[in-house]
């Protein structure tokens, strides 16, 4: 199995230098050469019986494909389980998209390449990250992250086919945004019954007030029921900062997966400032920011913005 990987590593890796180099050379066997649109296309039958297809713009690989596909190279070189049957290379101006059909995906005793009948969609700029979905018990589960390791990766796959519901719950963002979704809706129930409480105790008031002995117990009553709601409130209304703060934190990951905790004094003077100017740019408040001497990434700020403010550019 070693062999096999590595002879995948060396075939992938050396596509960064097909331009100067004899494919046969490498265990390249060149099975067709066309156009598609914008693209050259060059079809490869590598070591392993892999069907290898590599995208890319003018005649010859630039320099910064090739730096692209070396980084690609440095990452898959580890793979044990992860076994391809083909593998789609496009090399866009942006970023590298690379399509993963297994052959085989085997972890822990469980065939995972069943599950992903569309294949994997990777994407590499600086690092490599994959978004695409599988099928468990006919649900649609969305997969999407940083890749870190092999084993991490599989272990992300296998949680959500032993446990398809726990894993929406547990790792879907879009499962987060709806519990905003119900925090603020809650909020907003409490808020309107506790200015409902406010009108009717205030009116009452007026009309008591020359039977102020006899109705005491009925104010007490009103008075605690405002009370509990207050707190029911400012307990809804903590959990909701919790939850905002959490989702920063989950995105604010850093490259080997580590937790960078945004600054929380950071994130309220950004909020204020944002609430002072409504039309202040991302840019603009970061440069604000570091003027006051916080210093923020523009991967924060535009974090703060997405989860305040629900802007995104």
């Amino acid at each position: 199995m070693k062999r096999f990987v590595w002879s995948m590593v060396l075939f992938i890796g050396t596509i960064a230098f097909l331009n100067s180099q004899d494919f046969t050379s490498w265990g390249l066997d060149l099975k067709s050469q066309s156009k598609e649109g914008p693209y050259t296309v060059y079809q490869f039958r590598a070591p392993g019986n892999i069907d290898l297809s590599v995208f890319f713009k003018g005649t010859e690989i630039r320099k910064s494909d090739q730096e692209r596909l070396q980084g690609i190279l440095s990452i898959f070189k580890g793979f044990t389980t992860l076994l391809p049957s083909s593998i789609r290379v496009i090399l866009a101006d942006e970023r590298t998209e690379i399509l993963l059909v297994p052959r085989s995906f085997r972890y822990k005793d469980r065939d995972l390449a069943i599950y992903m009948p569309s294949g994997i969609q990777f994407f590499y700029t600086d690092f490599l990250e994959f978004d695409f979905r599988i099928v468990v018990e006919n649900l649609f589960l969305r997969i999407k992250g940083q890749f870190f390791k092999e084993e991490e990766f599989a272990e992300k796959i296998l949680a959500a086919v032993l446990n398809p519901y726990a894993y929406i719950q547990s790792q879907d963002p879009e499962y987060i945004l709806k519990r905003f979704q119900d925090i603020e809706a809650r909020i907003d129930r409490l808020l309107n019954e506790g200015e409902q409480i406010n009108s009717r105790f205030g009116k009452e008031v007026q009309e008591i007030r020359g039977l102020l002995g006899s109705l005491k117990q009925e104010v007490v009553q009103q008075v605690q029921t405002q009370q509990t709601l207050e707190r029911k409130v400012g307990d809804l209304y903590a959990e909701f900062q919790l939850l905002r703060y959490a989702l920063l934190v989950l995105n604010n990951r850093g490259f080997f997966g580590s937790i960078r905790l945004p600054s929380e004094a950071g994130i309220n003077r950004l909020v204020e400032l944002k609430k002072q100017q409504p039309k202040l740019t991302m840019d603009e408040a970061r440069e604000k920011l570091k003027t006051e001497g916080i210093e923020m990434t523009s991967k924060e700020v535009f974090l703060v913005f997405s989860v305040y403010f629900n802007e995104f550019q």
